[in-house]
């Protein structure tokens, strides 16, 4: 759990921040919510890897930043997409499901892989030339942290 989301990443920016420099790269890691607090259900292996990658992502952004590379870290909840955890779970158990999108996310919805896509690029973009080191939530308000 801790190879597939820390280190694959961690490895992967480490072997080419030289190549970043040159071209003044920007990163974006996706994180998840685990990472920012206890999700009920939620591996405790993953939610600590995830915890890692946003301590990596706060921690390398001075290093990096000297080096003319940005890196921010986006924490999506729960994201529903065709084959994902929650396709499944509402077919199996809608009900269930949309009672816990009505207690737990103010919003009462899924987000959407667009909904990431749409941060990712903004970070990426000049308009986010001046943001470096952040951990930026789309949960639909679930998280209190």
């Amino acid at each position: 759990m801790f190879h597939l989301n820390f280190f694959s990443t961690a490895n992967i920016i480490e072997k080419f921040k030289d190549e970043l420099a040159l071209s003044k790269g920007s990163i974006v890691c996706i994180s998840s919510i685990c990472g920012q607090e206890i999700i009920p259900g939620a591996p405790i292996t993953y939610s600590v890897a995830k915890s890692a990658l946003n301590a990596y992502v706060k921690g390398i952004a001075l290093p990096f930043g000297k080096k003319n590379i940005r890196i921010n870290a986006i924490a999506p909840g729960n994201i529903l997409f065709e084959k994902s955890i929650w396709d499944s779970k509402l077919k199996t158990n809608k009900a269930r499901v949309l009672k816990m999108l009505r207690e737990n996310v103010p919003l009462k919805k899924f987000g959407t892989p667009k909904d990431i896509a749409s941060l990712t690029s903004w970070l990426l973009s000049k308009e986010a030339s001046f943001v470096t080191g952040a951990i930026f939530v789309s949960d639909g308000g679930q998280t209190r942290t």
